[in-house]
């Protein structure tokens, strides 16, 4: 019993592991195979249990069942002539091999929430009759590649390069939250393209020639991550139209990058709110017939000549934030006529260097705005010659019309950063002028020019200075030279006969100041006389008196006037030398009493000007009658 119960046993776990190793086997080899052959009258034949055929619509749902893999193979599905629109969806692994849709009416397929899906080259491949639009749409799948040549079609004759025929088939490719591991060259071979939308994919490499045919739709690049984008990866051709629109945003580009999208569109071109890494040469070459608007992207650098962009209505280059920028960096802006209008608005720039921010010679203030600018530089009252140099090549800034032109934006509406100020931390560059370097420059001024003032007044009180200086040496000279030798003995009038013509009667007046007196060693005080020069006064026309006469007059009275001076002097000198003998204790009592002396000569001498007119309140007047 216990035998045949140990053999029951073992064989029951025997058959119960060899249940589980073919479940594994057969785990690991179920293929699903969907094929959909030819029918005679139409309609849907053999549908796989995961598929389902309803009207014009192939549904295939794998349910997230342990399915490892769904090859499909569509081949010339017709439903009394209506076309099929094909959805693979909620699978682990998909293959779709080459050659699938040719010669089918399939014209649409959905491709979603796939794990992994393996595209064969050309397995997109649309014959040149292909009545209608084909359109792709892959959401949430990963694949590592798509290949080369994954949409192809049999026009030979025609290639990515030349004008396609008209009868090439066209594609709208739709590419939303996937992963692609390589998005390969050439992938859409030589059809063209209607619309190509790609939004909130994560692509690890973007090769060279990924676009590069004729669009006539939109050009749709939103929400992705590009860790590497090689040269030329985007080329829109223009042989055959030009698309209407180009929307480059919302893009993360985690790799350095060359020249990745050149595109002429139709309409409009918007790159906004992208983030660029290290730019080694200008990023793209845009051309529109109406806008380019250039809003809201975080540039690491921008190299020279970065914003090649031609546009004919309107160029806008706002709120972007620019860590770098380097020499001629707006310089390849292109406005094809004088009416197009460029906009620098609201942009933030860390660093610029010299010449970055310099404009085209042909764009002028009238088709040009500058406004709410932000310089991540400190306030400081040189920062005019920091945004100067940024707009004005080197060899400009000498050129005072274009410097003032140019500057004058730039300077009355920008920002620059504020320290030490939380609240408002950027403030507009004129006000910071205005309070604090004007007051500067004003108080500069007003010490220059009272600087100025006082150095005039000084030079004026020198001149005057020197020539008074200069006229009482020459007085001086003049006295010393002229100085008439008064005669001894008694004076005597000489007779001057005048000219025989009529004069009216003038006077020459001498006047003498009253004595005072002087304080004698002796404490008796000793009179002496003081006398000042001569003035003439003439009562009447000097012209009717004798010119001779009158000079005659005038130098006697001059002779009386310096003779009195001298005597009067040498009396001082001998009374101050009388005095200081009396403080010395040798006072010599002869000099004092020949001081009066001298005093009475002086006197004397004036005797007989005296004698000649009456003396009226201290004055001698000289009477001239004809």
């Amino acid at each position: 019993m216990r035998t045949t119960r140990f053999v029951c046993s073992k064989m029951a776990v025997v058959g119960i592991l060899s249940i589980v190793l073919l479940m594994l086997l057969g785990h690991q080899t179920v293929l699903c195979q969907i094929n959909f052959p030819l029918a005679a009258g139409g309609g849907c034949n053999e549908v796989p249990p995961q598929c389902r055929c309803i009207a014009d619509v192939f549904d295939c749902d794998c349910l997230d069942q342990d399915v490892q893999r769904l090859v499909l193979e569509l081949k010339n599905i017709e439903s009394g002539g209506l076309q099929k629109r094909a959805a693979i969806r909620n699978c682990r692994n998909v293959t779709i091999r080459s050659g699938t849709f040719r010669n089918s009416s399939i014209h649409a397929l959905r491709l979603a929430n796939i794990t992994e899906l393996t595209l064969e080259p050309s397995a997109l491949q649309l014959d040149q009759d292909h009545q209608k639009r084909f359109t792709l749409i892959m959401t949430d799948v990963t694949t590592r590649t798509l290949p080369q040549q994954m949409f192809s079609s049999d026009n030979s004759s025609s290639d990515i390069t030349g004008a396609p025929r008209a009868n090439t088939p066209k594609v709208n490719f739709q590419m939303n939250n996937s992963h692609v591991g390589i998005a390969s060259s050439e992938v859409f071979g030589n059809i063209r393209i209607h619309d190509l939308m790609m939004e909130g994919n994560t692509i690890g490499q973007l090769q060279t020639g990924f676009l590069n045919n004729t669009v006539e739709g939109v050009i749709s690049i939103q929400r992705n991550i590009f860790n590497a984008v090689q040269r030329d990866a985007f080329i829109v051709n223009n042989a055959f139209s030009l698309p209407r629109n180009l929307l480059l945003r919302y893009n993360n580009f985690t790799e350095s990058l060359a020249q990745f999208v050149t595109a002429e569109v139709d309409s409009n071109i918007k790159v906004s709110n992208n983030s660029f890494p290290v730019m080694l040469e200008a990023p793209w070459r845009l051309t529109a017939r109406e806008d380019i608007v250039v809003d809201g992207n975080h540039f690491t650098n921008l190299p020279s000549g970065a914003l090649a962009l031609s546009a004919g209505a309107r160029i806008s280059f706002s709120y972007n934030i620019v860590d770098f920028a380097k020499r001629q960096a707006f310089m390849a802006i292109n406005t094809q006529s004088q009416s197009t209008l460029l906009q620098i608005v609201q942009n933030r720039f860390n660093i610029t260097e010299e010449g970055s921010l310099q404009l085209p010679d042909d764009l002028t203030s009238d088709i040009v705005v500058v406004r709410s600018n932000v310089f991540e530089e400190s306030c400081n009252c040189n920062i005019s010659n920091s945004i100067l140099r940024a707009i004005v090549a080197a060899a400009n800034v000498d050129q005072s019309d274009r410097k003032d032109h140019l500057l004058k934006p730039w300077v009355q509406k920008s920002l620059c950063r504020q320290q030490g100020n939380p609240e408002q931390q950027y403030i507009p560059v004129w006000q910071y002028y205005s309070r604090n370097c004007v007051v500067a420059d004003t108080t500069t001024t007003v010490f220059l020019a009272t600087f100025g003032a006082i150095m005039i007044v000084l030079a004026c009180y020198v001149i005057v200075t020197w020539r008074r200086l200069k006229k009482k040496h020459l007085a001086a000279t003049h006295s010393s030279t002229i100085q008439p030798q008064f005669p001894e003995g008694e004076l005597t009038w000489s007779r001057v006969i005048p000219n025989q013509q009529a004069y009216r009667e003038a006077e020459i007046q001498v006047l003498f100041e009253k004595a005072r007196t002087l304080e004698r060693v002796d404490s008796e005080e000793l009179p002496y006389m003081r006398c000042y020069r001569n003035e003439a006064i003439v009562e009447h026309d000097t012209d009717l008196i004798g010119q001779g006469t009158l000079k005659l007059y005038q130098k006697h009275a001059n002779s009386v006037y310096q003779q009195a001076i001298k005597n009067q002097k040498t009396a001082h000198t001998q009374v101050g030398l009388a005095r200081q003998d009396k403080l010395d204790g040798t006072a010599n009592k002869s000099m004092m009493a020949g001081i009066p002396n001298v005093m009475n000569v002086a006197n004397a001498k004036l005797a007989p000007v005296l004698e000649e007119a009456p003396v009226l309140e201290d004055r001698v007047i000289f009477k001239i009658k004809k």
